[in-house]
């Protein structure tokens, strides 16, 4: 499926969730078409529709990121951390669910997974230009149970998720225009062996980042991409030198900055932590990556980096945590 937008303005949304106020401004762009809510159009980003089972879908699927080119770097790659704060995160979740991701969409939407009673779903919740007491549902996506991991694309226009337990695939709904329902889901073809699992889906610079799952070791996982133009392809996986369970790749608007969960061996730390490889160029490797230095609390995941690269949001035992360059 393929969509194109034909001009842009430019736009800074405030995100809030709660009136305890969970802000990450950023400054991004829309298409001509209002973000969502902003019209008194409907801001649930709710369809109908469903899940095709297992190996469905469409034969081929083509998505054109047609955002503009993302906003100028305001924090260079060097700059470091400051202190974490947790971010409120009621706005986000139902009552007694468990918050496992969070997207900031340049719609004005936070995309978020939940889990509650074992059963993993999706939800969308309105924080621009002021927030909605409880996310609600994306319907075409948890038709059937499992969908996880949120990624929108920069414009969004199409909506990635991973379904799926022992070899998870990933999945996109796409439609035409903003402040509308997404579409049914169709299988990303990405061409792995059947006991492979793909999933961990992340947006940015017009690719498609995920883990790369060959067995359930730690070993066996591998952050790799594909552009978004070629998705029915092998993984390009990601030289990150040697891993241990590495996953839940978040990578800058600029494509600059690959943030990620690892095992790997950190003094004192807990079993997972935060690392961080940059580049220069998007043409060239990332070079060898560092743990991020960042207060110990247990479980750490990446979850979104703003389009300035100034803040990063982060999971750490269920908790949403936000920290500044």
């Amino acid at each position: 499926m393929r969509f194109r937008r034909s001009s842009f303005r430019r736009a800074c949304v405030g995100v809030v969730a709660s009136s305890a106020a969970l802000v990450a401004a950023a400054c991004s762009s829309f298409g001509e078409d209002s973000p969502v809510g902003a019209n008194g159009t409907d801001a649930s980003v709710v369809a109908e529709g469903g899940v095709p089972d297992g190996g469905g879908g469409a034969d081929v699927v083509v998505v054109v990121d047609a955002a503009p080119p993302p906003p100028v770097r305001a924090c260079p790659k060097t700059a470091a951390f400051g202190t974490p704060v947790e971010a409120p995160a009621d706005a986000l979740r139902e009552s007694g669910a468990t918050l496992e991701a969070v997207r900031f969409g340049r719609d004005g939407i936070a995309y978020v997974g939940i889990e509650k009673n074992g059963t993993h779903r999706l939800a969308a919740a309105e924080v621009a230009p002021a927030p909605k007491s409880r996310p609600e549902l994306v319907a075409a996506v948890n038709a059937t149970a499992g969908a996880e991991q949120p990624a929108p694309s920069a414009d969004a226009l199409a909506l990635f998720f991973q379904k799926g337990e022992s070899a998870a695939r990933i999945f996109v709904s796409t439609r035409p225009t903003v402040g509308i329902a997404f579409g049914d889901p169709a299988l990303v073809p990405i061409v792995v062996e059947t006991t492979t699992a793909v999933q961990d889906p992340y947006v940015a610079n017009g690719t498609l980042y995920f883990t790369r799952v060959l067995d359930g070791a730690g070993a066996g996982r591998a952050i790799a991409s594909l552009p978004l133009s070629g998705l029915a392809a092998a993984p390009n996986i990601i030289d990150l030198g040697p891993g241990n369970g590495d996953e839940h790749p978040v990578v800058s608007a600029d494509g600059l900055e690959l943030f990620f969960s690892s095992r790997r061996a950190v003094e004192g730390g807990p079993e997972s932590n935060i690392w961080r490889a940059t580049r220069d160029d998007v043409t060239r490797d990332f070079g060898t990556p560092a743990a991020v230095d960042l207060p110990r609390g247990g479980n750490e995941k990446p979850t979104w980096i703003s389009p300035d690269a100034c803040e990063l949001y982060y999971l750490s035992e269920g908790s949403l945590y936000r920290v500044r360059r």
